[in-house]
């Protein structure tokens, strides 16, 4: 939200992809029309107190831990992040995480194949 102007849009997707040996794997999409990167940042994404310079992006304040950490945990779940992004244009991160099924939990109740959320 912090990189996504008024009047821009942010999208958070997840869908169960699959499951297999008692675990499910969910992927998770987070897509914004924010300000994005320039592909050159993005190999330095996920290295702590990374942050691109110039710009609008100096008017954000922050310590470039947030991506830092974020694949940590994914990496800690044995997980993927990718991350897509255009200046100007917007960024696009995926996060794939296998969970195990709580057999116990499991009911018959009905949910909806795809739910997504929007911010405007």
């Amino acid at each position: 939200m912090k990189f996504t102007p008024d009047g821009g849009r942010i999208f958070f997707r997840v869908r169960e992809t699959g499951s297999a040996d008692g675990r499910a794997h969910f992927r998770f999409e987070m897509e914004d029309t924010g300000i994005g990167m320039k592909p050159e940042f993005l190999q330095h994404i996920w290295e702590p107190f990374a942050q691109e310079d110039g710009g609008s992006r100096t008017n954000y304040k922050g310590t470039g831990l947030g991506m830092a950490i974020t694949k940590k945990f994914v990496d800690m779940m044995c997980g993927t992040i990718t991350v897509e992004s255009h200046l100007n244009e917007g960024s696009k991160f995926v996060v794939e995480l296998d969970f195990e099924i709580d057999q116990h939990a499991l009911t018959a109740v009905e949910t909806p194949e795809e739910t997504e959320f929007h911010q405007e």
